[in-house]
């Protein structure tokens, strides 16, 4: 049914693993004018365009529990849509595992122009590994970018020497090196965890890092 409210200024909508494609239109025409942030874990709402347009600060959760084989995960078309339905979005924080066969993946390199800050969390062992492969940094473009978060779930401290040496972290667009606009690089280490929350120390990079990774 349709709803108004006209002064809401936050959003958070969380679903179980395989039940946010079941209720993604639950809120489609409601009246949210006043909406700036948005907060999505496991549901990639169908929200009117003029309510996404307005969107300044968002954080998605999406794929992060999957394992090998599951049929319940949001396609990468599916989460590339969303992402770029939200064009004055300026902070956005991403927990993205982007699963699916290689037809499914952009012929051409999407981008969002609007992001200053930007948080992306490899919130598992496996998804920092990712790091060399298809995640979000190497399929989307952030030309705009003055800070960026990366944060790392590992399972233990050896980890932490694994990933490093083996990653070799790429950006979609620019010939895959890191947008030029960044000037602030934090990286977040934690403990393995499904969600962005409680890591357990961090280390910050300023002005002037290059090729933390």
């Amino acid at each position: 049914s349709s709803l108004s409210f006209p002064f809401l200024a936050e959003l958070e909508l969380e679903s179980e693993m395989g039940m946010g494609q079941k209720c993604k239109n639950f809120c489609s025409d409601w009246e949210m004018p006043s909406l700036r942030k948005l907060r999505v874990v496991e549901i990639l709402p169908e929200l009117r365009r003029d309510i996404l347009q307005h969107i300044q600060t968002c954080q998605v959760e999406a794929n992060t529990a999957i394992f090998d084989h599951d049929e319940r995960h949001w396609r990468v078309s599916e989460i590339i849509a969303f992402l770029l339905s939200l064009t004055s979005v300026t902070d956005l924080a991403l927990a993205v595992q982007l699963v699916g066969a290689p037809w499914e993946w952009p012929k051409t390199t999407p981008s969002i122009p609007s992001v200053k800050c930007l948080t992306v969390d490899f919130c598992r062992f496996r998804h920092a590994l990712q790091l060399t492969g298809h995640n979000i940094l190497g399929t989307i473009h952030f030309p705009n970018v003055t800070s960026l978060n990366l944060r790392l779930g590992l399972r233990c401290v050896d980890d932490i020497r694994h990933c490093l040496r083996t990653a070799d972290l790429s950006f979609a667009g620019d010939g895959g090196v890191e947008p030029s606009s960044i000037t602030q690089v934090t990286l977040n280490i934690g403990k393995e965890q499904p969600q962005i929350s409680d890591f357990d120390f961090e280390v910050q990079y300023v002005e002037g890092t290059k090729n933390i990774l």
